[in-house]
């Protein structure tokens, strides 16, 4: 009896004793989820008297359901510190809803300077509702292992966690291994028309220029790519590589394919205009659409799963809203394959895949500040499934974003948490980083736990150890590997490694469980 009293009385002060670790972890995921890329700009014409009208009043019934899985650990973490404390229950309550309060405030204050977030008072509610529910579950919890004789081993506790590290690495695999598709163009459909400057429906207009349009199903490099951005004699490139192409330098009723592969283009009009720069303007009244459907287009283009397009545009206004489309292989405003727009002075990308959905937007990929100018710019847009580039008037400004099962999976759990975080282009070194290393974090903080509970034996220490940061390493790249087509690589396995090592040796420092032997 005297050891189960020790046991229960260990496994109470575990649960109240890492308080701070759960806050700090919580904490490091609520704003992971919620300010994700962290890429804040201070909006045009910003006044701080407009606040109350920015912040919208209501959210989905998702939004509630993931602000309740994100406070509830902050709450039991306050609530557990403030117990420690000695702080009276209806003190330690009041001071956990404050706390939570003031935390929601401050990220969902912050979220007015994030492209495409939406700052709402019911996920400040919500949020600190959510916090006073999580201190209530431990405040329930604590009572009762005061109240209930519990036999709290070490042993079966060892080998709890080395079944959670094995699930882990099992629905990591399964999770890689089923996602190896989902970056490709599998689900594009065959029947959307091309539209230039607007959607088909004529909601989303764009105003600006466009000299011409180029359009490969093919990944074409970059090579060939700085050809067509620095030659004027791109006959034969064109012929070789691409798959369409529209030149817009006069005035016509209709532009045809230079190539003879896709139909015609013909305004959607009131009236035709042209500018002294040989390109068109395209606005609310003036647009274009494909006369027929471009089946060819969208079906090489889904079979390859690749695609090039080259176009120079420039933008009228560098506010634009919708975003304001400029040019679309869609049927609608919540159905397309491609779609390249601009939202305020920032170029949008909408991509349909399996991971992005047919609206192209959980996520869709932001470039900021294209628009920052008034002047022409040649964009290149190459795709392949494993990786997107941008080039920008030249190759060598090139923004380069990977897109393989890992970074599938990571905007899988991010979709499925509500997020309709965007993909920031520049910011590829954080998107790798998030890609991977957070993939083995809870490698690390599941090691630490592991080699807590372990006997005092020094062998069997570095055994487990050993394993513990080799074995997921090889397990998950071998299946990136034999998923995505490429060979191995020392540097992956290195940086997987020193992550696991890196995380396992914070966490059980944070963690530093005190118990004594049964």
């Amino acid at each position: 009896m005297a050891q189960h009293h020790a046991s229960q009385r260990n496994l109470l002060q575990l649960i109240e004793t890492k308080s701070q670790t759960i806050i700090i972890l919580s904490s490091f995921i609520i704003l992971l989820v919620t300010l994700l890329p962290f890429d804040f700009s201070y909006p045009d014409n910003f006044s701080w008297n407009d606040v109350t009208t920015i912040i919208a009043t209501g959210s989905s019934i998702g939004d509630i359901v993931v602000n309740l899985a994100l406070f509830m650990p902050f709450g039991w973490g306050l609530t557990s510190l403030f117990t420690i404390k000695k702080f009276s229950l209806p003190k330690s309550i009041l001071l956990t809803f404050i706390a939570s309060f003031c935390f929601s405030s401050i990220v969902e204050f912050l979220q007015i300077f994030l492209l495409l977030r939406r700052t709402t008072s019911t996920d400040i509610v919500s949020n600190s509702l959510s916090g006073i529910l999580g201190g209530v579950f431990f405040l329930l919890l604590r009572n009762t292992l005061k109240r209930v004789d519990l036999y709290f081993n070490k042993r079966i506790i060892f080998q709890i966690l080395i079944v959670i590290w094995l699930i882990y690495l099992i629905i990591i695999g399964i999770s890689l291994f089923s996602l190896k598709d989902a970056t490709k163009l599998s689900n594009w459909h065959s029947q959307f028309p091309l539209v230039i400057g607007n959607e088909q429906t004529g909601d989303r207009p764009w105003k600006g220029e466009i000299s011409y349009l180029y359009i490969s199903d093919r990944f074409l490099s970059s090579k060939t790519i700085a050809e067509m951005l620095t030659t004027n004699q791109q006959t034969k490139t064109l012929q070789d590589y691409f798959l369409g192409a529209y030149i817009f330098e006069e005035s016509q009723s209709k532009y045809t394919d230079q190539l003879g592969n896709l139909p015609s283009l013909e305004w959607q009009a009131k009236s035709i205009t042209k500018t002294d720069q040989l390109a068109i303007n395209l606005d609310k009244n003036n647009w274009l659409k494909t006369e027929v459907i471009p089946t060819q287009l969208n079906q090489k283009i889904k079979d390859n799963s690749q695609f090039t397009i080259i176009a120079n545009i420039k933008t009228h206004q560098k506010q634009q809203l919708g975003p304001a489309r400029i040019f679309s292989l869609s049927h609608n405003m919540y159905q397309r394959n491609l779609t390249l727009g601009q939202m305020g002075t920032s170029l949008n990308l909408r991509l349909r895949t399996p991971i992005t959905g047919i609206n192209g937007r959980t996520p869709e990929m932001i470039l900021r500040n294209f628009f920052s100018d008034l002047q022409p710019h040649q964009i290149a847009i190459a795709y392949n499934s494993k990786q997107l580039k941008i080039y920008v008037d030249s190759i060598d400004n090139v923004y380069n974003l990977k897109l393989n099962s890992e970074a599938a999976l990571f905007w899988s759990v991010l979709s499925v948490l509500g997020s309709k975080t965007p993909i920031y282009i520049g910011k590829s070194r954080l998107y790798n980083f998030l890609y991977h290393d957070l993939l083995f974090v809870p490698f690390g903080f599941l090691l630490a736990l592991i080699l807590i509970l372990l006997p005092k034996n020094k062998r069997f220490y570095l055994l487990i150890f050993f394993w513990g940061i080799i074995l997921p390493p090889l397990v998950i790249e071998s299946i990136i590997v034999s998923t995505n087509n490429r060979t191995w690589s020392c540097d992956y396995l290195f940086v997987s490694i020193l992550t696991i090592v890196t995380t396992s040796l914070i966490f059980k420092i944070l963690i530093t469980l005190r118990y004594k032997n049964t």
